[in-house]
């Protein structure tokens, strides 16, 4: 065979193996999870984070089975949505890393993960956050950071947060001043809004002499 057309017929194949693979990935895209619409998959490409969180949910949640493609391809749609402030995307995401179940467990990332759901008015995140930055706290800077994503979870109507606030300050866990009166004020926002009532009997820890000098 002449060398010109050896390579000449070299260069085909490539070229064509080139193009079967990218058709097998295309196809492996579109057929990775029939049970997402198409006009999801359409949305989500075109940047819609809500499509890009919905997907991303679903393969987390095994819609199409537990393969690692499916993950995979889950977390991308979550990160996707959580670049443009998701706050579900994100929150996801954030227990995704915390919990390590689905991935490598990545507590620097989770802490990333539950400031952006936070930072978009996540409850729940708002919450979260805030009990691992006080637990967790080498410096006074990120104690109060951790107080003040407790104060804002209570702000929204969260009562444990107001009494995990509270039980901070009447321990004087974790490095937190103690603080009786701030502590019963915090309890009684706690009681108001509803928290359980293993929490509320925290109150009866103060002795009553205490509670009535505040």
């Amino acid at each position: 065979m002449h060398p010109l057309f050896a390579s000449f017929v070299v260069g085909v194949l490539a070229c064509l193996a080139t193009q079967a693979s990218a058709r097998i990935q295309d196809d492996a895209n579109d057929l990775i999870c029939p049970e997402i619409p198409a006009h999801a998959r359409d949305a989500a490409q075109a940047g819609d984070p809500d499509a890009q969180f919905s997907i991303g949910l679903g393969l987390t949640d095994g819609l199409c089975g537990w393969d690692e493609a499916f993950i995979r391809d889950g977390l991308h749609w979550l990160e996707r949505a959580a670049q443009q402030d998701h706050p579900m995307a994100a929150a996801r995401l954030a227990v995704i890393y915390e919990e390590g179940v689905l991935i490598a467990e990545s507590s620097a990332k989770a802490l990333r993960f539950y400031e952006i759901a936070a930072s978009g008015g996540h409850v729940p995140s708002q919450n979260r956050l805030g009990l691992l930055l006080v637990s967790s706290a080498k410096t006074l800077t990120q104690q109060e950071q951790g107080l003040f994503w407790l104060g804002a979870a209570a702000d929204q109507g969260d009562g444990t947060a107001a009494a995990m606030i509270g039980l901070f300050y009447a321990r004087g866990l974790h490095g937190v001043i103690r603080d009786d009166c701030l502590a019963l004020d915090w309890y009684d926002a706690s009681a108001l809004l509803g928290a359980p009532v293993p929490l509320n009997d925290l109150r009866s820890e103060i002795p009553a002499a205490v509670a009535v000098q505040c």
